[in-house]
């Protein structure tokens, strides 16, 4: 083999490596943020007073009723992270998203939050994922008075 061969293979190596670091050092930043998140959120369920300063003026919620909605948010979040890993097929996302979208608390924090949701979703990623969720929270029309609570 000669060696501009020899350099050319190296520097494919090189370059693989470069990008599979890359996708690694990605991966350990969306873990690290979703358990930050989820230790704040662990954080505000726990603390009555946390709790009640992060509840807006414009939401009618009891402090249980805005628990319940972290509590749906830190699922839906542990989710959104397993998909964009990659530890979710889509049909297995819509399976877990379906079954989730069975608890009125799920319906209620996707008929509130969901909108918003898909207004931050950053990429392609993002966009399928709150697609799968708007899919399955559709098949609940009976659930139109929490669609109208959460409008108003």
């Amino acid at each position: 083999m000669k060696t501009a061969h020899a350099v050319l293979i190296l520097a494919g190596v090189g370059a693989a490596r470069l990008v599979q670091a890359g996708q690694h050092n990605r991966q350990r930043n969306v873990l690290r943020a979703v358990q930050v998140h989820q230790e704040y959120l662990e954080t505000l369920t726990s603390d009555s007073t946390l709790l009640e300063i992060s509840v807006s003026p414009e939401e009618d919620l009891t402090l249980e009723d805005h628990r319940a909605l972290v509590h749906a948010n830190r699922l839906i979040c542990i989710l959104a992270m397993k998909f964009r890993l990659g530890l979710l097929s889509e049909e297995t996302l819509r399976i877990q998203a379906r079954k989730i979208m069975e608890r009125k608390w799920f319906r209620t924090y996707w008929a509130r939050y969901g909108g918003f949701r898909e207004f931050e979703a950053q990429d392609r990623i993002d966009r399928r994922f709150t697609a799968v969720f708007s899919d399955e929270f559709s098949v609940y029309p009976e659930d139109e008075a929490v669609r109208e609570e959460s409008a108003a």
